[in-house]
């Protein structure tokens, strides 16, 4: 079952701010994982914001893809085969 993102967003806003919720499709596409484009990216600012956000996507049964810095983000992608 996909989660209302409309509606998580509308409860992420108020926990991190309307800023720090973005649902536009070319803002996302810099934080794919696999190719596969996140429908919402939420940047929380504090322990209690991220504690927010863990708990309102877990009510809304949606994944959460922690990114940090998003240095190592492609570390646990699998090789492609090699064609030598």
């Amino acid at each position: 079952m996909q989660p209302d993102l409309a509606g998580l967003r509308a409860q992420l806003e108020q926990v991190v701010g309307v800023e720090h919720a973005v649902a536009d499709r070319p803002a996302a596409l810099k934080f794919s994982v696999d190719g596969i484009a996140p429908g919402l990216v939420v940047q929380p600012g504090t322990q209690d914001e991220v504690s927010g956000v863990l708990a309102a996507c877990a009510a809304a049964n949606a994944a959460v893809v922690p990114w940090g810095g998003g240095a190592a983000m492609g570390l646990g992608n699998p090789r492609a085969a090699r064609t030598w």
